[in-house]
């Protein structure tokens, strides 16, 4: 008995002790307080969020395994204007566009609704005409849903993408800048009726999206979520057998040979899918054309650009009249992108695929370019001839893919529920007994890894890194199965695996293919060769080499020249110097813009007199470290720059570069850069768990409970390896501070109000994070928020960029939601909580006072103002900091004299329609990942985001807030993450330790 006590009691004490969150003494009783003047009645008080759990539509994997064997009907259902049953609008327009009707999707319709009688049932691709109208430029979105449900029939249905078609601006035409070098012509949208089918873009799928019916009558309905258009009909149908080639020759019997070879340059094609594909430059092969030893030609168009399943090129084939025939299309191309791999392309005539042979065109990696000769056609003067990213042989290999990498993320947390994330590798956890099935799991994963490694093996006809890789882990995961209690000691390794995995989405799923020219050659002819000769080869390099010597690579500066700096990628200097040759066109003052790293170069150049007059895209901390030495321009007190552009930007934004020189306030910097943190959360997860994302502190920790007890975290980072010195979360000490109604100065900025109740209440609970609920301090945000482990974390919106271009599994698994916020309570006027008779806080109801404009109003203490009304909602105070960039003149610009012109371009280019292009030829030109963070209010609208996106990033945007910025502020950051990890690492009183930093 003895025994058995002393057992149960060291085994009480070995349990992980949860501490329980607090509630700063509310209760879910009723407050019945007397209101006060203005204020109405209080109700209940806070008793957690009431929505509803995360319900969520299942994953088109899902839906294609349920579905894909049933019946495809060779009939094919078109509904068109007449069979359109229901609008959002009832005055919905129609517009006649190139002789053919449509019903209009826009702002003022939202939703078009289709009666279609299905006559067999089956499976159908979706095939849709629609006419893109005037909006922002981007791709055009819609969610599809059938028969008035809610939630789309899959989750990719959700955000189904319609291409718009571009051409080059000003025919094609491309300009030379002083030195000769090409510059890349603008794109421009083709307003055109455009027919398409649904594509997996990532190439997973052989076939367009499908969609099951049964025989009977159905509502379909496209919901608009970005973008205008017009959309004349919908076609139920399948993908027919396509002809043979030799079935597809019989078709022109009796029609004779072409005799002339025609030259085609790929890099003036006549339409293309994407605005992304545009022109691109190969300087050092001699035998891609056009070329110049020094000079930057503009010669070959895709490579990377065009690697996504279903871009498309098309070209009007330069037969003349008289000349029709049959032509052997060679292509000048190489793929040196994806090492071991095939890229593949459709090829169509006129819009149609002619004959099986010419889908899935493969194009074998090599270094060098080859001539890839594709069978002859029949060609007329004027047909279009078309290449479109196929998914290739392997869309069965990236499905299975994408299951396994969900599969074995699953099978992950259920091990991590048991053992944690770091478990002990001398205990036997007998997860066999823990997870049924576990074994089977293994083996099941063993033999799909083991699949897709002989599948790429077959395809790509020889064994690879990533083949080996696969059959490594195929192996691991056999040994798994048969000794489960391996993977105690293995379970970094076997997340990384995971990992590995995921990245082969990406890798397999990218097609790119360069391509410099066509070649129409006639039956019996050979192709011309793809490498320039030896002596031209030399002659070229020699005159390259030569020149180097002598090559002036810097534009001369006229006398006016603003000189300006910015800090960023080549692409995107390439697009601000575009749009800068237009500003100096239009009125007539001259910048130079060069591409210089703007960190300590800059201060240094600028206190040795050698800098710009102006700067681009720095960061906040630099252009007060400028200000305060006396090195720029106070553009409101020199040019009234607040009355000009105040209402351009959140006072947030403009409070980055506000700075007090001892004399007065100035504002030294226009906002260009605004980010803030958001909750990334996955909605696979939530919904798993039944789960509601927090918008209360309150809330956060009873979420974090079941996340715990799953043995899953969040992701609030404190360290990381980028800014040591400075905690990752200090943006969380200062929302926590500012949701409490306080800041980190006082009016006069002499001293700090670290030593207020506000204070200390926001210190004890960011230090409490860690200490008390058990939060991570480092972690790979990005990695486990994939894996899942870490399915909720409070992070920088631009993490959206990431997640979407480097996370295609977790397309429609994850969402954003504002940061969690603070309880508002009662005070006296001298700052004390009030307290009702159970001396309980009392919640504030009401809402913050706002102006006319509808900005949130501050007292002389930078304080928010409650004001009350007679709804009785719960103040919950969501503040958030926030970051970003600038743009300032230096006092360079007035020793010169071209500050006047120095503030003119720092208004056209911080001015509205400027960050609008900016955003989107950025997005344009680099893809999702560059998406633009711009501080323009209107600008950022504009850039892409869904109105889901759009409206809880504005939620949070509505409510960020900064401090001002004084001499040796770097001291407090670092005092205030000595202080917190002082706290954490030697088990401190958080208030006690803040006051003595204080």
């Amino acid at each position: 008995r003895i025994l058995a006590i002393l057992l149960a009691v060291c085994m009480l004490l070995a349990m992980p002790v949860y501490a329980a969150p607090e509630t700063d003494g509310v209760t879910d009783d009723v407050v019945t307080e007397a209101p006060a003047d203005g204020e109405g009645t209080t109700g209940d008080a806070v008793d957690g969020s009431t929505d509803a759990p995360i319900v969520q539509a299942m994953s088109y994997i899902e839906y294609y395994n349920q579905y894909s064997g049933e019946n495809k009907p060779s009939t094919e259902v078109v509904v068109g204007t007449a069979n359109v049953v229901g609008v959002q609008n009832a005055e919905a327009s129609t517009v006649n566009k190139d002789g053919k009707d449509g019903v209009v999707l826009s702002k003022d319709n939202e939703w078009i609704e289709w009666q279609v009688e299905i006559l067999e049932s089956g499976i159908y691709n979706i095939k849709t005409d629609y006419y893109p109208l005037p909006d922002s430029g981007r791709s055009i979105t819609l969610k599809l849903t059938v028969d008035g449900s809610e939630l789309p029939p899959y989750v990719e249905a959700g955000t189904f993408a319609l291409p718009r078609v571009w051409k080059d601006a000003n025919g094609g035409k491309v300009e030379q800048d002083k030195q000769g070098n090409d510059i890349r012509p603008s794109q421009e949208e083709i307003s055109e009726w455009t027919s398409y089918s649904f594509t997996n873009e990532l190439g997973m799928y052989a076939e367009p999206y499908f969609l099951y019916l049964e025989a009977g009558v159905h509502t379909v309905r496209y919901q608009r979520v970005r973008e205008a258009l017009a959309i004349s009909q919908l076609t139920f149908e399948n993908v027919k057998t396509l002809p043979s080639y030799e079935e597809y020759k019989s078709q022109f019997t009796g029609t004779s040979a072409a005799d002339t070879m025609y030259t085609q340059q790929a890099e003036k094609p006549l339409k293309k899918s994407d605005s992304t594909l545009y022109a691109l430059m190969d300087h050092q092969d001699a035998g891609t054309e056009p070329n110049h030893p020094t000079q930057m030609k503009l010669n070959t168009i895709g490579g990377a650009n065009w690697s996504t399943t279903g871009q498309s090129i098309t070209w009007t084939v330069p037969v003349e009249t008289g000349k029709a025939g049959w032509y052997k299309l060679a292509l000048r191309a190489r793929q040196n992108s994806n090492q071991g791999m095939k890229s593949y392309r459709n090829l169509s005539v006129n819009g149609k695929i002619p004959f099986a042979e010419a889908v899935n065109i493969p194009f074998e990696y090599d270094t060098e370019w080859k001539i890839y000769e594709l069978p002859e056609l029949w060609l007329e003067p004027g047909d279009e001839v078309t290449l479109t990213v196929s998914s290739g042989l392997l869309c069965d290999v990236l499905r299975t893919v994408q299951e396994s990498v969900l599969d074995l993320n699953e099978i992950y947390r259920k091990i991590i529920v048991i053992t944690g994330t770091t478990p002990d590798v001398y205990q036997d956890y007998y997860l066999e007994d823990e997870i049924p099935g576990l074994k089977e799991m293994f083996l099941e994963q063993q033999e799909k890894l083991t699949m897709i490694a002989n599948k790429i093996k077959e395809v790509n006809g020889k064994t690879g890194s990533q083949t080996s890789n696969l059959y490594e882990a195929a192996e691991k995961l056999g040994i798994y199965a048969g000794k489960s209690y391996e993977i105690t000691a293995d379970l970094g390794s076997f997340k990384s695996s995971i990992e590995s995995l995921s990245s082969l989405l990406l890798s397999f799923g990218q097609q790119p293919v360069e391509i410099d020219c066509l070649y129409y050659v006639p039956a019996g002819q050979a192709a011309p060769k793809a490498k320039a000769g030896f002596w031209k080869s030399l002659v070229y390099s020699t005159q390259k080499f030569i020149g180097s010597f002598f090559t002036d690579y810097q534009i001369k500066a006229e006398k006016g020249t603003v000189e300006a700096w910015v800090s960023t990628g080549r692409d995107q200097m390439q697009i601000i110097s575009a749009m800068i040759n237009e500003f100096t066109a239009d009125t007539g003052i001259n910048v130079r813009l060069s591409l210089v790293d703007t960190g300590s170069t800059l201060l240094s150049a600028t206190m040795a007199g050698k800098g710009p007059d102006v700067a681009l895209l720095i960061p906040s901390g630099e252009i007060i470290n400028l200000s305060m030495r006396g090195a720029l321009v106070d553009m409101d007190g020199e040019y009234g720059l607040f009355d000009k552009m105040g209402d351009h930007f959140t006072e947030a934004a403009w409070k980055h570069f506000r700075y007090n020189n001892g004399k007065k306030w100035g504002i030294y910097a226009i906002p260009e850069t605004q980010t803030w943190p958001m909750v990334f959360y996955r909605t696979d997860i939530f919904a798993e768990l039944n789960l509601t994302v927090p918008e209360t502190w309150d809330e956060y920790y009873e979420m974090l409970r079941t996340l715990q007890g799953q043995n899953l975290n969040v992701g609030m980072v404190e360290t990381s390896s980028g800014t040591p010195g400075v905690s990752g979360s200090i943006d969380i000490f200062q929302s926590l501070l500012h949701q409490r109604g306080s800041t980190y100065y006082n009016d006069t900025l002499t001293a700090t109000l670290f030593d207020t109740t506000e204070a200390y209440e926001a210190f004890e609970q960011w230090s409490e994070f860690y200490s008390k609920y058990g939060v991570a301090r480092s972690v790979d945000f990005y990695n486990r928020f994939r894996t899942g482990d870490v399915p909720i974390g409070t992070i920088s919106y631009g993490t959206y960029n990431q997640l979407m271009a480097a996370a295609p599994e977790l397309r429609g698994l994850w969402e954003m939601a504002p940061m969690p916020g603070t309880v508002q309570y009662k005070k006296d006027e001298n700052g004390n909580y009030l307290l009702d008779e159970n001396d309980q806080k009392i919640p504030a109801r009401g809402y913050w006072k706002t102006d006319e404009n509808g900005k949130l109003v501050r007292d002389d203490h930078d304080r928010l103002i409650p004001v009350y009304d007679d709804n009785g909602e719960i103040l919950v105070n969501h503040m958030s900091a926030s970051g970003g960039s600038g743009c300032m003149m230096l006092t360079a610009a007035q020793k010169r004299g071209v500050a006047d012109q120095a503030y003119e371009f720092l208004t056209w280019w911080t001015d509205t329609p400027q960050q609008k292009r900016y955003g989107r030829d950025l997005e344009a030109t680099m893809g999702v990942a560059a998406r633009y963070t711009p501080a323009d209010l209107e600008a950022f609208d504009d850039m892409g985001w869904t109105p889901e996106e759009a409206a809880v990033l504005k939620e949070q945007r509505d409510h960020t807030q900064n401090v001002y910025s004084i001499p040796g502020d770097y001291l407090l950051a670092r005092s205030l993450t000595n202080a917190l990890r002082s706290t954490l690492d030697n088990n401190l009183e958080p208030r006690r330790t803040l006051s003595q930093y204080n």
